[in-house]
């Protein structure tokens, strides 16, 4: 959502995400994705939605709130 102007903009349509978290910069998402194997990712995205790079999470623990850190180069979560 764009303060300024007030418009809203749709970043993927591909995939159910939830807990988005933007880097200090904004240039940047990490939200958690489910696939239908019930196997949690975290996906990073760019602002035009392009997906640069993909935590896989370890089995049986689920992400929460992913967070950049240490100047975004790393993601906790």
């Amino acid at each position: 959502y764009d303060i300024e102007s007030k418009k809203k903009k749709k970043i993927t349509r591909k995939g159910k995400y939830v807990s988005p978290g933007l880097s200090s910069d904004g240039s940047k998402i990490a939200a958690i994705y489910n696939d239908p194997n019930l196997e949690h990712q975290i996906h990073i995205f760019d602002t035009k939605g392009i997906k640069i790079d993909q935590i896989n999470v370890p089995m049986n623990y689920y992400p929460c709130y992913p967070k950049f850190i240490e100047n975004d180069q790393k993601i906790a979560y």
